[in-house]
């Protein structure tokens, strides 16, 4: 059937499909280039793994039953969505794990064997390059390759449903941060939630822990709401805040400066206001940004510098590869 082509269409595919399939690549990337490995990912017990992997072979046999019926949008829909759920929530949550990547180059190069028919160019490049760049071995094109098989032995319809819980408790959790005016960054000490299918899951309620940024989640099946967010600010865990504030930066900085995760630094701080609360976790604080040594001056060498304010003080940061 003929159709107007719109360049808007266009511009929004690139947007919300291309760049962030590419993006995890080339996080991929960079994750392979600091620890190299050859794994299959198969054998992983993370639950980030073993979610991914279901998440995959549950898409391949949808997408598969869809083509099978000629509804080719369908199946373009379902492999994008788990290029979203790869990178908006595996990666992002797996980062600070190097191993992830033996789990996500199969995983990349099974999205490739999958979108080869609707973007063979795009395909080809993202198959060749993961294959190369993960030893995952591969034929010398995707067009080459049979469609990908799902394997059921994989497919955790419950863990599915669980991360999925996970994920909705977050956005309610998340809002009610927002309504109160508390930045992510600024840790909490409480949240109950309603959900009795995650009493005994602890890794699952880990992830939420870290990803609403809490101190405890405790499951309560008889709670008159979804969440309950005790919103009570501490005066350790106001310190504790101003010190991930301190580590964002930093964070950017080294984005500044170019460095890759395993780089060390050189930092410096001049924050007289915070020097202390800095020093009561200085060694958290230099692990989280990768710090050889932290000194609390401003020096005239460095890679990349920040003056800013915080809390209405006044602060300079540097930092310098060693």
């Amino acid at each position: 059937e003929p159709k107007d082509f719109d360049e808007a269409d266009v511009q929004l595919v690139l947007r919300q499909f291309f760049l962030i399939l590419y993006n995890s690549f080339k996080f991929y990337e960079t994750a392979k280039g600091v620890s190299p490995s050859t794994s299959s990912g198969r054998s992983s017990t993370n639950v980030l793994d073993r979610w991914i992997l279901a998440r995959l072979h549950e898409t391949i046999g949808e997408a598969t039953q869809s083509l099978n019926k000629y509804e080719i949008g369908a199946a373009a829909r379902i492999i994008e969505v788990l290029v979203d759920d790869m990178s908006r929530w595996y990666i992002r949550r797996s980062r600070r794990r190097l191993e992830m990547q033996e789990t996500l180059g199969p995983v990349l190069l099974e999205v490739s064997k999958m979108i080869a028919p609707f973007a063979p160019f795009f395909g080809e490049m993202l198959y060749l390059s993961t294959t190369r760049m993960g030893g995952l071995g591969g034929l010398n094109s995707v067009h080459l390759e049979d469609w990908p098989k799902a394997d059921a032995s994989l497919v955790d319809e419950g863990l599915v449903q669980k991360m999925k819980k996970v994920r909705e408790l977050t956005a309610l959790v998340l809002a009610e941060r927002a309504a109160a005016g508390i930045k992510v960054r600024q840790p909490l000490g409480e949240l109950k939630i309603r959900a009795a299918e995650l009493k005994n899951e602890p890794e699952l309620l880990e992830i939420l822990k870290e990803e609403v940024n809490v101190k405890e989640v405790i499951v309560d099946g008889m709670l008159a709401r979804e969440v309950e967010l005790n919103t009570e600010i501490s005066g350790a865990l106001k310190e504790e805040g101003i010190v991930r504030e301190f580590a964002r930066m930093v964070q950017g900085l080294r984005r500044e400066a170019g460095l890759m995760p395993q780089d060390k630094i050189n930092l410096y701080i001049h924050a007289p206001a915070f020097v202390r609360t800095i020093e009561k976790h200085v060694k958290t604080f230099g692990k989280e940004v990768s710090a050889a040594e932290i000194f609390f001056k401003k020096s005239e060498k460095f890679d990349a510098e920040l003056s800013t304010k915080i809390e209405g003080q006044e602060i300079w940061i540097g930092l310098r590869k060693t």
